[in-house]
């Protein structure tokens, strides 16, 4: 009903009908916005910023893995999560070619993993990384070497079979010859013993890691039932059948389950830090800055481990800054507070501006990028007709907070962008 007043959908959350700790959502169910197909692009054309405001998203980077490392206490695995989160710190600072290149390799943990366990740098595009990635994610997920194996393999057949259409619609007949010998080539594979040694060499490496899963295992297989790092229990219950089919499937969903519903807590719990941290600021921001009491953000989704947000101009700066900060380091002490967890590694990140959710942009995190992915924004948002201001009074709204010596302090101090202090910098590159 409350769509009325601002245009906006708003869907029911439930908390307690899925059993890992996720939230399902319904009424309309915002979390089932289709990202792919034909009707994609169309349907999130449909979600649009206000005249006065522009989108805010961000979502959770390599979130279950680190997840991972939080829940089975394997500060291995941390450390390479910290050796990213460094470099960004660096680049954030100082945003060098030389510090740029190293964050393509030593800043992603799949590309670090290649290095790791095969001695080798790749690119993102190799197989192996993503080889290795889907290998990663369904261990977490409870898949055999058999089933991995299959996956990698289904993956790279659908590469190929885009392949082979392009060089039959360009009647490129030596290209067609190429990939369809590929395809056939695949297609005969047994990729298990690929799998299974990605497998030994990531437990190999991170052995806390690898004791966390044997007990989950351990545990829905002996006691029926696994929990998660703050105490929630998913029972497993049809694992007393004593079917071998039934407990295996159990155990997936044990594996899987305290990780992923972990992972979508903390989200959940981002939420309600970043709500209340802005509002609880708002009215100090509006003081030093000698201004009106701002309009409020809106709340526009959650969907598992990313949240959605409308803001309005003045207050996109100081947002940002309460929305890093709250989602990383600001949920980790909440939950040693709150839990008595310490988290191995903090969350991190990956933030995006827009007018509408199909053309926002992803922040690399340098200042001079900011500037430009905000200006582009305002124009894409004045040429579609959604924004009605003109560019230089709407840029004068955004960087108020920045340009207040004041207000830049305060929120350089209590929510530093990754954990780093920028005033400095920040004047610099307004200038």
């Amino acid at each position: 009903i409350d769509g009325v007043t601002d245009d906006h959908l708003r869907a029911d959350y439930k908390f307690f009908d899925v059993d890992t700790g996720r939230l399902a959502s319904g009424n309309p169910n915002l979390q089932n916005v289709p990202s792919r197909g034909k009707l994609s692009k169309i349907i999130k054309e449909m979600f649009i910023t206000m005249d006065g405001y522009l989108l805010v998203r961000f979502d959770y980077s390599a979130h279950e893995v680190r997840g991972w490392s939080i829940a089975a206490g394997d500060t291995v695995l941390a450390a390479a999560f910290k050796a990213g989160q460094k470099l960004r710190q660096q680049y954030i600072k100082t945003p060098t070619d030389e510090i740029r290149k190293e964050l393509k390799t030593k800043g992603d943990i799949h590309i670090q993993n290649c290095f790791r366990f095969f001695g080798r740098w790749v690119e993102k595009t190799d197989p192996l990384r993503d080889a290795i990635k889907a290998v990663v994610f369904g261990v977490l997920y409870g898949k055999s070497a058999s089933t991995l194996g299959n996956d990698t393999k289904r993956t790279d057949l659908d590469a190929v079979k885009a392949k082979i259409n392009a060089a039959y619609k360009a009647n490129d007949k030596k290209a067609l010859a190429t990939h369809v010998a590929e395809f056939e080539r695949i297609l005969e594979e047994d990729r298990s013993e690929n799998a299974q040694e990605i497998i030994d060499k990531m437990f190999n490496e991170f052995k806390r890691g690898d004791q966390w899963v044997k007990r989950m295992q351990r545990m829905a297989t002996e006691h029926f039932y696994v929990f998660s790092p703050i105490g929630r229990i998913r029972h497993l219950y049809a694992a007393m059948t004593g079917v071998k089919s039934i407990i295996s499937r159990q155990v997936r969903r044990g594996m899987n389950a305290p990780i992923q519903g972990f992972a979508s807590e903390i989200a959940v719990k981002a939420s309600r830090r970043v709500m209340v941290s802005y509002y609880k600021d708002r009215a100090k921001i509006d003081k030093l800055l000698g201004r009106q009491k701002s309009k409020d953000i809106k709340f526009n989704r959650i969907v598992h481990d990313a949240l959605y947000f409308t803001v309005p101009y003045n207050m996109v700066i100081p947002f940002m800054h309460i929305l890093q900060y709250e989602a990383t380091y600001g949920v980790a002490q909440a939950y040693e507070r709150e839990f008595g967890l310490k988290f191995t590694v903090e969350p991190e990140i990956e933030m995006e501006f827009g007018t509408k959710d199909t053309n926002s942009t992803k922040w690399d995190w340098s200042l001079p990028e900011l500037r430009k992915i905000l200006e582009t924004t305002v124009d894409d948002g004045i040429k579609a007709g959604l924004l009605t201001e003109s560019k230089e009074a709407i840029m004068q709204q955004i960087w108020e907070p920045w340009r207040d010596r004041k207000t830049l302090a305060y929120l350089d101090k209590t929510y530093p962008l990754l954990g780093v202090s920028l005033q400095k910098e920040i004047s610099d590159a307004l200038r």
